[in-house]
């Protein structure tokens, strides 16, 4: 598409530059070729390259030539508030006339509400939507199911296994049938009768929660796509508004995110209008998903950017391995000294603490003449933070704190040190069992710790917020030997605990009392607690899943094999470890589809059938090979983009011995055998 007669000259592009690089720095020319360009284009850029601050370099271009005629409008678009206020906060100040109307510069789902579901709401069911969000929705829910009159409906429900968990996965798909989540299928429903009362009674909840103005985030989308479907003029019309479109990020959209910009911006091919979609497929991963398939069908008018201001010659070497686009980057950070990434090899039984140890100890040697030495920013992050059989490697199978840190972020309170975890541990363990001892069960099941907090949260959020407060104020009594006080004010507090469960007051004695003291003390004085050996030169390294560290730069980052899906990590990419490009491995199993497709072919042209069955079985579990390759190449591949310095890999010698050893090159790894 040729959209745009916009003239971009020298002195604009020095004016981006003085804004978003300062002085002395400017764009190279492929990167000046990109910010030129006003037509309907794909930018792929790898991680470190500066596509945000291209994309912003572009809007300070368009701002000199706002407003646009016709009252025509500019539509940024990205996938998280975080991005959004990103682009607010480096150039606001310089474009007034592009964050005002008609313009708009906001997530996804902004603008889907705003522009689509809100409108044919109104129009539709001539009220006002009174929220988008999952809270709301959820407590509909469980509103919906506690005051449920639909027997058949309500037994078959409590048939299920989670009833509430259920209702909380239903979605309607553009025909408005019924599918779990915005992507299922209407076979991978549950309910195949259509015409059953349970099927219908679900249909009328949906449709009643709909009219009532609580939705959630997916029923935007289900608003959307009927609006475009019973009114195919709104494409025309938001065609017209908006002449200039930029996605930010494109590869974090979820397929009906994707198909609907796509269905609003290019299905009538409008040649008047300017569609780029900026981001980088090797990076599919977004809530916690891998993406194996690729959402995002490439333009044929592309820019790639392959210079990464981030990466070093070694690191960025390593990283285009695990490109399934076959990227090739250019490290272009000169920093730091040129450092190999480093392969940590350990023993299972070590693994704790010793993995990160070796490499914080590797890392204060190779940076003592770094400036960074005093304020290092190091990561330490893995794919699956836990698993329910503890023989299987997490992140929290290399360092015991992690799991303790994450139980006092997301179901305690906030202490100031472990002994706070500990204290509040026990308590909540002394309430559980006075509620097993009890025989009291939530949901049929026998009550834990996690199942006692969640219930409050959900069923009582008054008193789940109290026993938080409760929690803090008990272990101040405990920590300052107040026990006559803390047992007076625990007691108080088991009146009204017990009473919600229908159970007689059990009192805690001062004796029992001052085990809590006893372990408080014995626990303050574990060094093991604290973890100390996960320091780097006294600072210590933040532990968190990989997905969460997306869009970052670190000075280092130790990456950590998990068991995630029957597999760790080098069980798939083992190869690509010892210096294949991931590309060669799906090009090698894409090449055993097509001979097996061609063989199923030679069987059917002699009239045959016989092995055609065993060939199709081999092409699916070949499939399944080609997506988990993707699925795992693409996590490892933002894993190790993050640093500027140092990648770290930690691998079992189990894993090592089985694959690597021998087939290593030299010059591209240094190894550390942890003993």
């Amino acid at each position: 598409m040729q959209a745009s007669n916009i003239k971009v000259n020298e002195s604009d592009i020095k004016y981006s530059e003085q804004i978003l690089l300062g002085e002395g720095k400017s764009f190279d020319e492929s990167r000046c070729a990109y910010i030129r360009d006003f037509n309907t284009l794909d930018l792929m850029a790898v991680p470190g390259s500066g596509k945000t601050t291209l994309l912003l370099a572009k809007l300070l271009v368009l701002e000199k030539h706002l407003p646009l005629k016709n009252n025509q409008a500019v539509l940024v678009i990205s996938h998280t508030n975080t991005a959004v206020e990103e682009i607010i906060d480096k150039i606001k100040l310089y474009c007034p006339k592009l964050f005002s109307y008609p313009n708009f510069i906001g997530t996804i789902q902004s603008f889907v509400n705003k522009y689509l579901a809100l409108p044919y709401y109104e129009s539709i069911c001539k009220n006002k939507i009174i929220s988008i969000d999952e809270e709301n929705y959820y407590q509909a829910i469980k509103d919906y199911y506690k005051h449920l009159s639909n027997y058949r409906l309500k037994k078959w429900l409590e048939n299920q296994h989670d009833p509430i968990d259920l209702l909380k996965k239903i979605r309607l798909n553009n025909n408005s049938n019924l599918v779990y989540y915005i992507s299922g299928t209407e076979d991978g429903f549950i309910l195949k009768n259509k015409e059953s009362s349970s099927y219908k009674g679900l249909i009328d909840m949906k449709i009643s929660l709909l009219k009532k103005g609580i939705l959630h985030y997916d029923d935007a989308y289900y608003l959307a796509s009927m609006y475009i479907s019973k009114f195919p003029i709104i494409t025309s019309i938001l065609q017209s508004k908006f002449k200039y479109i930029f996605v930010d990020e494109m590869q974090d959209m979820d397929n009906h995110q994707y198909e609907l910009l796509e269905n609003l911006f290019i299905c009538n091919h409008n040649a008047d209008i300017c569609y780029q979609r900026l981001g980088d497929n090797n990076q599919a991963i977004y809530n916690n998903i891998v993406y194996g398939r690729s959402v995002w069908q490439e333009r044929k008018n592309i820019y790639t950017i392959n210079g990464s201001n981030r990466l070093s010659r070694l690191n960025a070497k390593m990283a285009s391995r695990f490109s399934i686009d076959n990227i090739q980057i250019v490290g272009l950070n000169s920093r730091f000294k040129d450092y190999k990434p480093v392969l940590l090899v350990y023993d299972k039984s070590k693994r704790k603490c010793c993995v990160i140890q070796a490499f914080s100890e590797y890392l204060n040697k190779v940076f003592v003449n770094e400036s960074v030495i005093n304020n290092i920013n190091f990561k330490v992050i893995s794919w699956r933070k836990f698993h329910k059989d503890k023989e299987k490697t997490t992140l929290s199978s290399y360092c015991p704190n992690f799991e303790l840190m994450q139980y006092n972020k997301d179901e305690y309170i906030e202490g100031n040190s472990i002994s706070y975890y500990e204290i509040t541990r026990n308590l909540i363990d002394y309430l559980v069992t006075i509620l097993n001892e009890a025989t009291i069960k939530i949901n049929e099941h026998i009550i834990s710790r996690t199942k006692l907090l969640n219930y409050l949260k959900e069923e009582n959020i008054a008193e789940y917020q109290k026993l938080r407060l409760y929690l803090f104020r008990w272990c101040e009594l405990l920590f300052n030997n107040q026990n006559k006080e803390f047992c007076k004010a625990f007691n108080h507090y088991l009146i009204s605990f017990t009473a919600l469960f229908h159970i007689s007051i059990t009192k805690l004695t001062l004796e029992d009392s001052y085990k809590f003291n006893s372990m408080n003390n014995t626990n303050a004085e574990n060094p093991e607690e604290r973890c100390v050996n996960c320091d780097v030169m006294g600072y210590s390294p933040k532990i968190c899943s990989a997905h969460s560290v997306k869009g970052e730069t670190h000075d280092a980052t130790l990456f950590l094999e998990t068991f995630y899906d029957s597999n760790y990590e080098s069980d798939i990419l083992h190869e690509v470890l010892a210096g294949k490009n991931v590309s060669e491995l799906i090009e090698k199993n894409i090449d055993e589809i097509k001979q097996l497709e061609d063989e199923i072919y030679c069987i059917k042209s002699k009239g045959k059938t016989h092995g055609i069955k065993k060939r199709q079985n081999k092409i699916k579990s070949t499939q399944l090979r080609i997506n988990r390759i993707k699925q795992y190449s693409k996590l490892v591949y933002v894993a190790v983009t993050r640093p500027r310095g140092v990648i770290g890999y930690g691998i079992s010698k189990e894993k090592y011995d089985e694959y690597l050893d021998g087939n290593l090159n030299d010059d591209e790894w240094t190894v550390i055998m942890i003993e």
